[in-house]
């Protein structure tokens, strides 16, 4: 899913630094972040039937599974370090 990977991906793993960047970079991120952290979660919630069930790629082929819980404790984890 493309919204599973982009909460896992774009937003926790990079606020998380798990990828290299620029201060700035990160600096507009969190600003971003703060203002988007309630949707984001509430966006998961709405999904989280899917956990445990097979991600299919667009070939239909399967590369692992849905964990919209998962991301959720990450976001509310991310949300507390930057006290939004």
């Amino acid at each position: 899913s493309t919204m599973e990977e982009t909460l896992r991906v774009a937003v926790c793993d990079m606020l998380e630094r798990k990828v290299e960047m620029p201060s700035a970079l990160v600096s507009t991120m969190e600003e971003t972040f703060k203002s988007l952290a309630d949707h984001y979660i509430e966006a998961a919630k709405a999904h989280t039937h899917l956990d445990g069930t097979t991600i299919l790629d667009m070939f239909k082929e399967a590369y692992g599974e849905f964990r919209f819980t998962q991301s959720i404790a990450r976001l509310q984890a991310l949300k507390a370090k930057l006290h939004c």
